[in-house]
C-alpha cells in the first residue's frame, strides 16, 4: 500500500507543472472533488481500487492549502484505514506533505501499527511554471526512516527521474481525455545495519488531463508490466 501512496504523491508532482499560476487549473483542488482509480494486475484482473478526495480547502487563486484523503480497497472490497495528507500551493510552487502521508500510511498497514516512519523534508516542492514536451524534470528524492517501539529498523531511499514524453488521447472507464504522457523511473534502496541494498528499479508511465488529474498509469519492472490503474469515476461537487 505504501508504494501505491508514494506513486500517487509523485503523480501529483507532475500534475502541478502544466499551467502557470492558477493552483487548481490542472488538478482541481476544490472541496468535495473525488476520483476513483481501479487497479489491475498484468493480466487485467482487478486487484483493488483507490478513492481520493479533497476534504477541505483553505485560500483561493494563487494561495491554496488542501487536506486530502485516500481510501484503498482490495479486490473483495475490504477497506484499509484512510490515509490523510496535505497539499499546498502558492501560485509558483506546489508543496506535497509526504512526511504526514508516510507516517499515516505506516500506521495503517496490518501488523505495522507500532511502526513509525519519518521522511527527510516535510514537503516536496514543485515549480508550477513551465511544461514542455521533451522536458526532463528535476529529480526527486526521499529517505524514509523506519523504527518500531523506539528501535531503528532501517531506511528506504527513493530516487525518481522524470520526463514529459508527449501528449495523446486516452480512453478509460471514466471517458476519453487529452493527456500529457510522463515517464517516471524510481530507484529504491534499503538501508539496514549500516548496509545499503538495492531493491531494483520500476518504470511508470502516467497520463494526466487538464481539469481531471490522473487518468491512467502503467508500472513495469525489467520491461514487463506489473500493475496498472485507470480512472473509473469522477465526482465533482
Amino acid at each position: 500500500m505504501k508504494k501505491v501512496l508514494v506513486c500517487a504523491a509523485m503523480s501529483m508532482v507532475f500534475i502541478a507543472q502544466a499551467y502557470g499560476q492558477n493552483c487548481d487549473a490542472f488538478y482541481p483542488l476544490k472541496k468535495g472533488y473525488q476520483f476513483e482509480m481501479t487497479e489491475y494486475n498484468a493480466s487485467r484482473n482487478v486487484t483493488g481500487k483507490s478513492v481520493t478526495k479533497v476534504l477541505e480547502v483553505r485560500g483561493s487563486g494563487n494561495s491554496i492549502e488542501a487536506d486530502m484523503q485516500s481510501d484503498h480497497f482490495d479486490a473483495k472490497g475490504n477497506a484499509a484505514k484512510p490515509v490523510k495528507y496535505t497539499i499546498k500551493c502558492d501560485g509558483k510552487t506546489l508543496f506535497i506533505d509526504l512526511q504526514s502521508l508516510m507516517q499515516d500510511a505506516g500506521k495503517k498497514d496490518k501488523g505495522m501499527e507500532d511502526m513509525e516512519m519519518k521522511a527527510d523534508g516535510s514537503f516536496i516542492e514543485i515549480p508550477t511554471q513551465g511544461f514542455q514536451i521533451g522536458q526532463t524534470l528535476k529529480d526527486a528524492a526521499m529517505t524514509i526512516h523506519m523504527s518500531q517501539k523506539g528501535q531503528e529498523m532501517g531506511t528506504m531511499t527513493m530516487k525518481v527521474h522524470r520526463k514529459i514524453e508527449g501528449k495523446e488521447s486516452v480512453t478509460v472507464p471514466a471517458g476519453t481525455f487529452e493527456c500529457y504522457k510522463i515517464s517516471m523511473e524510481m530507484e529504491n534502496t534499503m538501508g539496514m545495519m549500516g548496509m545499503k541494498m538495492p531493491m531494483g528499479k520500476t518504470q511508470t508511465m502516467e497520463w494526466f488531463a487538464v481539469g481531471s488529474g490522473t487518468i491512467k498509469s502503467e508500472t513495469s519492472r525489467e520491461g514487463k508490466v506489473i500493475r496498472m490503474a485507470e480512472l473509473s469515476k469522477i465526482t465533482r461537487q
